[in-house]
């Protein structure tokens, strides 16, 4: 079993988690890691909330060690908004330098609303379209 300084050692960009577990064979190394900082920012509006709405995992690949493929078990917060004028109700937290916000999911977070010919514009509501008109997907 690694100790907790040579994980630390071997992946320096986990210093922003808790290692949780490390299960290791002859072909693979997986590490089970969490954030253990207390609150996160929205990413609608920055307020930063504790308020813990659920939890999910995310596996990520890392570089190979020592020719043995590495996965990385990230458990994930999902965090409610406490600010009422944020179009979020919730959010996931992001861990810096392992998790990062994917510009198609920064896009989706955003309150983006359809325009009557199709466009997506920012704080818009969705434009409702009578029968008969056509909506680009």
């Amino acid at each position: 079993m690694c100790s907790s300084q040579s994980v630390e050692e071997l992946f320096p960009h986990l210093n922003a988690v808790a290692v949780d577990r490390v299960e290791s064979n002859a072909v693979s190394v997986t590490l089970s890691v969490r954030s253990f900082a207390s609150a996160a920012a929205c990413s609608g509006c920055g307020a930063r909330s504790a308020r813990v709405h659920g939890r999910y995992r995310r596996s990520l690949a890392d570089s190979p060690v020592a020719g043995r493929g590495v996965k990385v078990v990230v458990t994930v917060r999902r965090f409610k908004c406490v600010n009422d004028a944020c179009c979020q109700t919730t959010f996931s937290e992001q861990v810096p330098g392992l998790l990062a916000v994917r510009q198609a999911d920064a896009d989706a977070d955003q309150c983006v609303g359809v325009d009557r010919a199709g466009a997506r514009r920012p704080g818009r509501i969705p434009a409702r379209h009578p029968v008969g008109d056509a909506v680009r997907p």
